[in-house]
């Protein structure tokens, strides 16, 4: 089911607390859909490759996630690993928390 214009795929990918890895794998062998999209038409793969999960996006394909399909902005996930700001916004800004914290 969709929360928050995302389904549990897209929620799973986004948290990086407890076991996430296990959790994706759990819901794709249960017949979770690997091409659903949230609000901004992106798919799981679209957020794997953004946050630079290779071991999400390898379970992903694995299970029939399409790198052909875009995103509302006409982005692919190959142009998400091609783009230098790739990174989702909620995961630039925990990678700023992590070095200020690193530097403390």
């Amino acid at each position: 089911p969709k929360q928050g214009g995302g389904t549990l795929l897209h929620l799973t990918l986004q948290s990086k607390e407890g076991l996430p890895m296990l959790i994706l794998e759990r819901l794709l062998q249960a017949k979770a859909d690997a091409n659903a999209r949230d609000g901004a038409k992106r798919t799981p793969l679209h957020l794997a490759v953004g946050l630079r999960d290779a071991m999400a996006v390898r379970t992903l394909l694995r299970y029939g996630a399409r790198g052909e399909l875009s995103d509302a902005r006409g982005l692919t996930p190959l142009d998400y690993l091609q783009s230098s700001s790739s990174l989702l916004p909620a995961e630039q800004q925990r990678q700023q928390q992590l070095q200020q914290q690193a530097r403390a």
